[in-house]
């Protein structure tokens, strides 16, 4: 299902955001090899990371994490490949069920608002800056200065 030359972050950026937000929340902290080996993996499911703070999952076409505290669910990392790969693998599954997709509105709100924003920036990538604004060295993510949005998720729900 995953493409050859999917557009994404390179592995040690993806692992250095990755390790930042485990330390921000207290999640558990990346093992470098095993990301590695998810990454590199042609058909990898993501690394799921999970303690009593909450939950991350990290791979090469995105990053998210959930927090017990609050139970919300938050993409901080995207890829338009993973975002078509995840509407592609809910309509086959509402197919196969005979049901209606039931990918989440919030998730779906968040796609169709993350994908309008990297066809405007003309970007198969998008992360949230504010999320990863205290990280040092924070320029290293950018592939192409103006190909990111500056838009917080909850900036993408919201938006109309």
């Amino acid at each position: 299902m995953r493409d050859e030359n999917p557009v994404c972050l390179h592995f040690i950026k993806v692992f250095r955001m990755t390790k930042y937000l485990a330390k921000k929340y207290g999640l558990p902290l990346p093992d470098y090899e095993q990301l590695r080996k998810t990454y590199i993996q042609k058909y990898a499911g993501p690394l799921f990371l999970h303690n009593a703070n909450g939950t991350l999952w990290s791979d090469r076409y995105y990053i998210a994490y959930q927090l017990e505290s609050t139970g919300e669910f938050r993409y901080v990392y995207l890829t338009k490949y993973h975002i078509h790969e995840e509407l592609i693998s809910y309509r086959q599954a509402a197919k196969e069920r005979n049901a209606e997709n039931l990918m989440p509105r919030d998730i779906k709100r968040i796609f169709s608002k993350t994908l309008r924003m990297m066809n405007a920036e003309g970007s198969s990538i998008w992360f949230d800056e504010e999320e990863f604004k205290g990280m040092k060295s924070e320029k290293w993510i950018r592939p192409r200065q103006n190909s990111l949005q500056k838009m917080s998720p909850d900036a993408v729900g919201e938006q109309k």
